[in-house]
């Protein structure tokens, strides 16, 4: 397995990833401008929708579809968006996260993690972990000073599908520290140094 950035010919392996996963949303929920319930009907109603925009996203070069990707057998088993912050402000809003101090919008050269997705077969080992290094990578290039990420920490245990964020312990193998936000929903940063 390898990672790296995800290209424009990439859209329709990454989409297969999703169908592999039974993933409806196509990664475009942080760009959707409906509510939740509007979000709930188009996953299950008309998916196809969110699967053409991500294409569209992709071939466009957009950063709503910029992220990183591990590879095997010329298959994508694992996607992370890597998004400015101004791509995802959507993330931004939700009520755990909206006021806390350590999130400030005034900020400049701020990445987000966020949309993560392995294979089930490849889930808990070390993927997700790779994806992340990948990204601090790729942020780093694009000239991020903090990248910023929402896991979570749930008291009990739930199933991966249940989870929709990234693990946590893959965010601080790579060096990321919780710098606000309660568990469930800590709020863990990398900070970049520039020489």
């Amino acid at each position: 397995m390898k990672t790296r950035s995800l290209t424009v010919a990439d859209g329709p392996l990454l989409c297969a990833l999703f169908d592999a996963c039974s993933s409806r949303c196509f990664c475009r929920y942080f760009h959707f401008e409906g509510d939740k319930n509007d979000w709930l009907a188009r996953s299950f109603q008309a998916p196809d929708e969110s699967r053409a925009e991500l294409l569209e996203r992709v071939v466009e070069g957009h950063d709503e579809a910029c992220g990183v990707v591990a590879v095997a057998d010329d298959k994508i088993v694992g996607w992370l968006k890597v998004a400015p912050r101004h791509s995802v402000q959507k993330a931004y809003e939700q009520r755990v996260y909206r006021g806390l101090a350590a999130l400030d919008a005034a900020r400049e050269g701020v990445y987000f993690l966020g949309c993560a997705l392995v294979l089930p077969e490849l889930r808990h080992q070390g993927v997700a972990t790779a994806l992340v290094s990948a990204a601090v990578e790729l942020a780093g290039a694009r000239g991020a000073h903090i990248i910023e990420a929402f896991p979570r920490r749930p008291r009990e245990r739930v199933n991966d599908e249940e989870l929709w964020a990234i693990p946590s312990g893959a965010l601080e193998a790579n060096g990321f520290v919780h710098v606000a936000g309660e568990d469930p929903y800590p709020v863990l940063q990398k900070r970049i140094e520039r020489s």
